[in-house]
């Protein structure tokens, strides 16, 4: 069962950004509603413009996976306001964040997530691999 999050106290992920204070409540710029993250890796709006339908991917205005979703802090150049996010950008920011978790599972969840951005990403950890030969 997917678990949808509403994104809050959340330092921006976008890659290089300087900012490092919190956003209290993330929003869609398209519809200005707040937005929401699972587990599965999605972010969605709030915005839904399909009432019957048999999965969110066609029930909300916006909706994607968390590697191609564009932050904006309001911190960013003006060349540049949407910013992507890499894998390590973001899960720092979840680790600032994991009391926006408040469901049963919370443990589960995360780790859900964690090892979706790991596929979406597509990044494999090599720097754990040659820590580990550097040891023998």
């Amino acid at each position: 069962m997917t678990t949808w999050v509403k994104i809050e106290n959340f330092q921006c992920p976008g890659k290089d950004c300087c900012n490092d204070k919190k956003i209290k409540q993330w929003s869609c710029s398209a519809d200005n509603t707040p937005v929401y993250m699972s587990q599965t890796g999605y972010i969605r709006c709030s915005s839904v413009v399909k009432y019957m339908t048999f999965n969110d991917a066609n029930k909300y205005a916006h909706y994607d996976q968390i590697c191609n979703w564009r932050w904006d802090c309001g911190e960013h150049h003006s060349f540049m306001r949407f910013m992507e996010a890499d894998k390590e950008s973001f899960l720092l920011s979840m680790s600032m964040a994991l009391q926006m978790v408040k469901a049963k599972g919370k443990a589960k969840w995360i780790a859900a997530l964690v090892l979706e951005l790991g596929n979406q990403f597509g990044e494999e950890d090599d720097s754990d691999e040659d820590q580990d030969s550097d040891l023998r």
